[in-house]
């Protein structure tokens, strides 16, 4: 599993992936139900060496996110729980993706701007990393991940899972996508389309 909000853009992948509040979950949202995407995954998403499948999961809405989103969320219906002041739904199954081979990813980070740089796929593949490594939710982080523990296995699975996401990721362009918390989210999702343009000739 990686954490990180992905999308599907006519056929291509797009994955958004940085720490808790960074507006992963905003943009897989918004690109799902404003551009005409199809969501893989909101806040997980998993991953082999060739593809990102879909992550069956509750769609959590903070107040940030209802106000970016606004009327577009009245696809979701009515919240049925709330949970740490977040709404939770359920996404409607014509929404949710297939499998889908990743096109582009963009690693978010907060800053005093919005801009756009590509970086390496060494400095996204230790991003990715460093991500899964502060979500409390991630089964390493429970006493489900102590399950790795009761088995032997023939090949080490962290060996197989970095293995796994750099081929994953070598070939498609990765973008460090800063983004200004405050600010004109049109400029965000203008960016993620250019690039996803460039890459998938949509």
């Amino acid at each position: 599993a990686m954490h990180s909000g992905s999308v599907n853009l006519l056929g291509n992948g797009v994955a958004f992936v940085g720490l808790a509040g960074v507006g992963k979950s905003t943009n897989s949202l918004a690109l799902t139900l404003k551009h005409n995407g199809l969501l893989v995954g909101d806040n997980y998403t998993l991953y082999d060496k060739n593809k990102l499948y879909q992550f069956p999961e509750w769609i959590r809405i903070s107040s940030e996110t209802r106000n970016i989103l606004g009327d577009s969320l009245n696809e979701l219906g009515e919240k049925h729980f709330t949970r740490y002041g977040r709404g939770y739904h359920l996404l409607n199954d014509k929404y949710i993706s297939l499998p889908v081979s990743p096109a582009i990813m963009f690693v978010q980070m907060l800053g005093q701007e919005n801009k756009i740089n590509k970086i390496s796929t060494n400095v996204a593949l230790d991003r990715i990393l460093l991500s899964n490594a502060h979500v409390k939710e991630f089964h390493e982080h429970s006493l489900i991940g102590l399950i790795d523990f009761m088995y032997q296995f023939d090949i080490s699975l962290y060996e197989s899972m970095v293995g796994d996401l750099r081929h994953l990721i070598t070939d498609i362009p990765v973008y460090e996508m800063v983004i200004k918390k405050y600010g004109d989210i049109s400029d965000v999702y203008n960016n993620i389309k250019y690039y996803t343009k460039r890459v998938g000739g949509i």
